[in-house]
């Protein structure tokens, strides 16, 4: 009898690879913790959703950002030296991930833009599912394939241990806030890549012009434009970063920002770290 069980085991699994069944994974071990995660001091660990004007310099800032590699969905890197590869549809971008996912290569990885990316996935969710639109399935059916396939996507990218741009352009909208309409400057992106990079990002920012002609970062918001952060502990009275006069003097300064904490206050008018004068905003 034990002769015969085992030679039933030996064929089943004979049958199982030539059929390619994926043998079951044993259950994880689940523990729970004994000390604190600890909050990353690497302004590069953190998710950034960065939206602006048109040329403003996003893509250039975002070049400066440790060993970075762009996943381009549309055409604004010609003028720039940098990793990257054009990406025209969501299964491209899968395979890219995919990639990313096998190798510790590329530091940060910058979607650009997010308006392209998720057009693609829903470009991809109405061939999946063979209709026009996602709104065309039934009980909402069209919109749920689609968020559930970027949620994922998206979920993949942050969980792979690298710094993770996204950036967009930036729109004039009228929404309504308890019952009255008002003027709102938000992402240009749809909506439902908003609600999903909006709320993984740890920093929703803005590149805008003040009407002297310089360039400026805000890193918060309030009812008329979109923006805010979740890093305790950096970024201390810091509401609005100066890009200055090119990438890496934007890119220094936003560091520098960063790395202003309670025990680093900034001079007045100045930020933390920086021998001259840097005017920024503060609460």
């Amino acid at each position: 009898m034990v002769g015969e069980g085992l030679e039933d085991y030996s064929r089943f699994e004979t049958e199982r690879e030539e059929m390619k069944i994926p043998k079951k994974e044993p259950p994880a071990i689940l523990t729970l913790p004994t000390e604190r995660d600890k909050a990353s001091d690497k302004l590069s660990d953190y998710v950034i959703f960065l939206y602006g004007r048109e040329k403003i310099g996003k893509s250039q800032f975002a070049n400066q950002f440790p060993d970075a590699f762009f996943m381009k969905c549309e055409e604004g890197t010609k003028a720039m030296d940098v990793y990257a590869r054009s990406v025209r549809t969501w299964q491209q971008y899968l395979g890219y991930l995919s990639l990313l996912e096998k190798t510790t290569r590329f530091g940060t990885v910058v979607h650009d833009t997010l308006d392209y990316l998720y057009n693609f996935c829903e470009a991809y969710t109405c061939e999946k599912l063979a209709i026009a639109h996602p709104g065309d399935e039934a009980f909402s059916k069209g919109w749920d394939f689609l968020k559930q396939q970027f949620r994922s996507a998206i979920n993949r990218i942050t969980a792979s241990r690298r710094g993770t741009i996204f950036i967009s352009h930036d729109d004039e909208r009228t929404i309504k806030k308890r019952g009255e309409e008002q003027d709102r400057t938000q992402p240009s992106c749809k909506k439902g890549a908003m609600q999903v990079v909006g709320a993984l990002a740890d920093i929703n920012a803005y590149a805008y012009y003040r009407p002297d002609g310089s360039r400026w970062i805000r890193i918060v918001g309030d009812e008329s434009q979109y923006g805010g952060h979740r890093i305790a502990g950096h970024f201390v009275g810091i509401e609005e970063i100066p890009m200055g006069k090119n990438a890496k003097e934007a890119y220094d300064n936003f560091v520098a920002a960063f790395n202003t904490t309670e025990a680093k206050l900034p001079p007045k008018g100045g930020i933390a770290g920086e021998k001259k004068k840097i005017v920024v905003i503060k609460k």
